[in-house]
């Protein structure tokens, strides 16, 4: 079985004395519609796209192929002795992230008015979707990034202290915060990682 999301690969093998003219893919009971593939070239393959909301709901693949004929004779048209019913399960696995800058298990310290730099390995089952960057300070965030292919490598600028306090006088020498890193994948599974920061 497949998980919903995921891209099938569908090879067809079909040989002929003369040759093959093409060959037909015919994809039934997708809940976006019936497709059908054709392709004239060998290898004959065809990349299917299994739609998210598809799990629990089998889908029937079928295929045929026309011979190649010269003058006007008219090729046979042959279909496979059988279809084949894919089963697809629901994607509940969330994406799995590394943080490679800043470190998770350890502070990072940086300096106000100087950029932050991230950098993340994102991962999951079938594809990931987007991952944002959050700098959190006081439970609110202040600035974001967000990235919507691979690598997820950037920078978020950080204001001065003072600017994220509103004040002038009485600042502390610190302030702690978090970049928050939110990863999700096409079916809306979130994956997520903190990591500490002092400016």
């Amino acid at each position: 079985s497949y998980v919903e999301g995921q891209t099938v690969l569908i090879e067809v093998n079909a040989v002929d004395d003369v040759g093959i003219k093409q060959t037909v893919v015919s994809v039934n009971g997708l809940i976006d519609g019936q497709r059908v593939f054709v392709d004239t070239e060998y290898p004959y393959e065809f990349a299917l796209k299994i739609p998210y909301g598809q799990a629990g709901k089998p889908f029937e693949i079928s295929s045929q192929a026309l011979e190649l004929t010269y003058g006007n004779k008219q090729g046979r048209l042959v279909s496979a002795n059988r279809s084949v019913t894919v089963s697809v399960q629901k994607d509940n696995q969330a994406p799995s992230i590394t943080l490679r800058q800043p470190k998770v298990d350890t502070t990072s310290y940086i300096v106000e008015s100087r950029n932050l730099i991230f950098d993340a390995d994102v991962t999951d089952n079938v594809e990931v979707s987007s991952v944002r960057f959050d700098l959190v300070i006081g439970g609110e965030t202040v600035s974001s990034a967000l990235s919507i292919t691979a690598p997820y490598y950037g920078a978020i600028a950080v204001k001065t202290i003072a600017d994220y306090l509103n004040q002038e006088e009485g600042l502390p020498e610190t302030l702690a915060a978090t970049l928050k890193v939110t990863a999700i994948d096409g079916a809306g599974n979130q994956g997520q990682v903190e990591a500490p920061i002092v400016i």
